[in-house]
Order: structure tokens, then C-alpha cells, then sequence
């Protein structure tokens, strides 16, 4: 919105630079001059005035031109610096997944570890209690 903004106060700027330049060229050849060399001492003002306006809108322009040059540059590199970033990050997320693939893997291991050494362990106090209890009814 305020680039916007600045580009139509440029362009109302250059209209106006435009539009005094071609006034006074126009009131210069309209006027009466007494004598041959002041009209052409008065053409010649005018001419260089509006080579001076047009070097100053030159400038400018160059200047801006300048800075939206750095700007882009500037931008560049973020973009790039960015972009970087980002790769470092992407390789820290696929190490990361790795790892916790890994880590996956071996919680699973010691669940079935786990697990099984809890049936062992019920299952040699199941055998001890019916070896010394000998209960007849519990496949003797």
C-alpha cells in the first residue's frame, strides 16, 4: 500500500516536472522579445534550466534505482541465508527421524523382553508352587 503510495506522488512529481518544462518553452517562443539575443540569451536559460530539472530527475531516479538495487541484494540474501538454514534443518529433521526409528525399534525389543520375562517369571512360580503344593487336581 505505501509503495503504492509513493509511486503515485512520483508520478504526479514527473507530470508537474514535465508540464512546467513544456510551459515554459511554450511562454518562451509566445513572448515578444525586444531583441534577437534576448530571446536567445532567454531560449538558452530555459534550455538549461530544463536540463537542470531533468539532470536533478535523472539523479533521483538513479538514486532510487540504487536503492531498490541494495534492497534486491539485500533480499538475495536473506533469501539465500535462508535457504541454508532450512537445508540444515531438513538434514537435522532426517537424522532426527533416523533416531527415532532407531528408538522405536529397541522400545519395542524391550517391551517383548519385558513382557516375556514377566510370563517366565509367573510361569516358574506357577511350576514351584504346583511342585510343592501338589494339588491333584491341577495335572498331576
Amino acid at each position: 500500500m505505501m509503495d503504492s503510495n509513493v509511486r503515485r506522488r512520483r508520478n504526479k512529481t514527473e507530470v508537474s516536472n514535465r508540464t512546467s518544462l513544456f510551459q515554459q518553452q511554450q511562454q518562451n517562443t509566445k513572448g515578444n522579445p525586444k531583441t534577437a539575443t534576448t530571446a536567445a540569451h532567454h531560449e538558452a536559460k530555459s534550455i538549461t534550466n530544463s536540463l537542470q530539472r531533468t539532470k536533478a530527475m535523472m539523479t533521483s531516479e538513479l538514486e532510487r534505482v540504487s536503492h531498490v538495487t541494495e534492497s534486491i541484494a539485500n533480499d538475495g540474501k536473506t533469501i539465500h541465508d535462508t535457504k541454508l538454514e532450512h537445508l540444515g534443518i531438513k538434514d537435522a529433521v532426517r537424522d532426527s527421524r533416523g533416531s527415532l526409528g532407531a528408538l522405536k525399534r529397541r522400545e519395542r525389543e524391550e517391551r517383548v523382553v519385558f513382557w516375556s520375562a514377566v510370563v517366565f517369571f509367573y510361569l516358574v512360580v506357577g511350576y514351584i508352587l504346583w511342585s510343592r503344593l501338589r494339588i491333584p487336581f491341577l495335572l498331576w
